[in-house]
């Protein structure tokens, strides 16, 4: 593996704690695999990937601190497909899970490297990552891809992924914890969200609720038009496990669904995306981006067809002082 791309932190003391990382994505990388296919025949019916996903994710946590080798990895899985949860599955979802089991032996038995998965997902969500920019027309930004440093936490008190804004590496945490599965198995998605929130933006004056809010929806929704199973699990992993901070703008991701609802929408969507994300570093502008966040998010639905029908996407442009309010139809000073 490219050494230049993946790197222990000093934080890794002892090779008992590389050896839980290994077996974490052993794990999470045999499941991975045929996830769409677990999602795709569990969707539907009583006990659905979500349970599935979070038996594994215990048995991991509950296992990883008598972890010595990577091999630990086909004992944990084999010991999961015994539980009644698995045992009590119809004959398809069985047979998955014992592909699953298969592909974790193989792997042990050719010696490839466990972090190989990581490191595969991670120019996997750069390459998606330059896809986006190209759907919203964005140049010039810095769609290298970046190393990896993988952090040893053993008390789960770190975030799950972070980097630096506009460079890297991005830090990936490993942790004893059920959420450190979770994220390994949706590592391209938030891979990914590293990349658009943090990396690509050239404004480095952008506020949390612009890069975990607005530009979260922007993943999620560009996430579904890819991959429904991807988009479950990114989902589940954000809101059901609570990994986002408080929303300020809880109206946002229903702002976004409708700029791309129609055409003429989505050229207010592409425009404004295209500007936000080349913005120069500036606080002034920056706080005139949240405001209009803020105005975006108490706009009911049926003030949006009066909104997009006469703002175009410009930042500058946003409706404002001397104009009407479609939210409550009287004018409105903005700044």
């Amino acid at each position: 593996m490219p050494a230049l791309l993946y790197e222990w932190d000093k934080t890794f003391d002892s090779p008992l704690q590389k050896a839980q990382a290994e077996v974490l994505f052993l794990l999470a990388g045999g499941l991975r695999r045929l996830w769409p296919d677990l999602y795709e025949t569990t969707r539907d019916f009583r006990g659905t990937w979500v349970g599935y996903v979070e038996g594994i994710a215990e048995d991991f946590c509950n296992e990883v601190h008598r972890v010595s080798s990577r091999s630990a990895a086909a004992d944990i899985w084999a010991r999961f497909e015994l539980t009644g949860l698995v045992k009590q599955s119809p004959p398809k979802v069985r047979s998955i899970f014992d592909q699953v089991h298969r592909q974790i032996e193989d792997h042990l038995k050719e010696s490839r490297e466990p972090l190989l998965y990581l490191v595969e997902c991670n120019s996997r969500a750069c390459a998606a990552i330059r896809d986006l920019l190209q759907g919203l027309e964005v140049e010039g930004l810095d769609t290298s891809e970046a190393r990896l440093l993988m952090v040893y936490d053993e008390h789960g008190g770190s975030p799950l992924s972070s980097t630096y804004l506009g460079k890297g590496p991005i830090h990936w945490a490993v942790q004893p914890k059920p959420r450190a599965f979770w994220a390994a198995l949706a590592a391209q998605s938030v891979l990914e969200h590293e990349y658009l929130s943090h990396l690509v933006p050239r404004s480095q004056s952008l506020s949390p609720s612009v890069r975990e809010e607005w530009l979260m929806e922007v993943l999620l929704l560009d996430t579904k038009r890819r991959s429904n199973a991807d988009h479950s699990l990114l989902w589940y992993l954000l809101y059901s496990l609570r990994e986002v901070r408080e929303l300020k703008h809880s109206n946002l991701p229903n702002v976004a669904y409708a700029m791309v609802s129609t055409e003429p929408y989505r050229t207010v969507y592409r425009r404004f995306n295209r500007e936000l994300l080349t913005l120069p570093t500036d606080p002034h502008v920056a706080k005139r981006v949240d405001q209009i966040l803020k105005a975006l998010d108490a706009m009911p639905p049926e003030g949006a067809g009066q909104l997009f029908a006469r703002w175009n996407g410009s930042i500058a442009g946003f409706p404002g002082e001397g104009r009407d309010d479609p939210r409550r139809g009287k004018r409105q000073p903005f700044p």
